[in-house]
């Protein structure tokens, strides 16, 4: 017998699985509800998961260029299409 919990998860494994790969945040491969634009790389990642990365880590951890929560760039394009999916 499945709780609402477990059948919860297995329904957002499902959507995860059917999300297009620009809806999955490329460091935690999660789908985004906020993403961003890293300035210097030009990476669209989940704002949460980056905000976390840059307390301990002051860089783009795609090309390890200076960066802080300020620079981030929202993406609302993105953030439609995945809410509309």
């Amino acid at each position: 017998v499945l709780t609402a919990a477990m059948e919860a998860a297995v329904n957002v494994d499902d959507v995860i699985d059917d999300a297009p790969d620009e809806f999955l945040d490329p460091i935690m491969q999660t789908l985004m509800r906020d993403p961003v634009r890293l300035p210097s790389s030009g990476v669209v990642v989940e704002k949460k998961v980056i905000v976390r990365h840059l307390l301990s880590d002051p860089h783009d951890p795609f090309n390890r260029s200076p960066l802080t929560e300020d620079e981030l760039t929202s993406v609302p394009e993105l953030k439609n299409k995945i809410d509309d999916f």
